[in-house]
């Protein structure tokens, strides 16, 4: 679930933009699943907390889907090298 949606979210990045940009996105996606940020005394603090809303859900599966079905649709427009 998870995993599959930051595999195809780096997958599209990577297709639309590049693999340096992909890799960054795909580090802060992880990053968001499972660190949080709150402030005490007007300071962030970083804590690690996994959250529920990340588990492998319908939703979850749908829009790694929709990534790789954008990636799909995009690669097809892109010129072919020759060896």
């Amino acid at each position: 679930g998870p995993m599959l949606l930051v595999a195809s979210f780096a997958m599209l990045l990577a297709i639309l933009i590049g693999s340096g940009i992909a890799l960054l996105g795909s580090i802060l996606l992880e990053a968001s699943q499972t660190l949080h940020t709150k402030l005490v005394y007007f300071m962030p603090v970083i804590g690690y907390s996994p959250n529920p809303g990340w588990q492998t859900s319908p939703l979850i599966i749908g829009l790694a889907l929709l990534c790789i079905l954008i990636a799909m649709l995009y690669s097809r427009r892109q010129p072919q090298m020759l060896a």
